[in-house]
């Protein structure tokens, strides 16, 4: 792994919980909602494609808070690669820093748009248009 990515992918406070809630059966009572993410890391690799085809990030005031290692994230991906396709040349300075804060604007716009986290696939599709 590239000396640039040597840490964990992370995100705020608020954005862990947010990805939990993607994930979770927040409400056991309403059996009809099933969570649009299997896992945080499916969640988080969304939230990092979201803000880096927007083109848009948003560093932490509070700091970030560790999720799991970026190995994690990989397997058949190569999120160094799809910065440097898809993003800015300055991303590959902090390739680390570049998805933390990528992900970061994505969660909190899409918190924002879904507070509830009761998003579907077809909701999100039209985030990206």
């Amino acid at each position: 792994m590239d000396k640039k990515m040597k840490r964990d992918y992370a995100a705020t406070k608020e954005g862990r919980e947010y990805l939990r809630l993607l994930t979770d059966n927040a409400n056991e009572e309403n059996k009809i909602y099933s969570p649009m993410f299997s896992d945080m890391v499916d969640a988080y690799r969304a939230m990092f494609i979201y803000g880096l085809t927007k083109g848009k990030r948003l560093k932490s005031e509070k700091g970030f808070i560790g999720i799991g290692q970026f190995t994690m994230l990989m397997g058949v991906y190569d999120f160094s690669s799809l910065l440097e396709s898809f993003g800015k040349s300055n991303d590959l300075e902090d390739i680390g820093g570049s998805i933390n804060e990528y992900t970061n604007w994505a969660i909190e716009d899409v918190r924002k748009k879904f507070p509830d986290g009761k998003i579907t696939v077809k909701k999100l599709r039209k985030l990206f248009e």
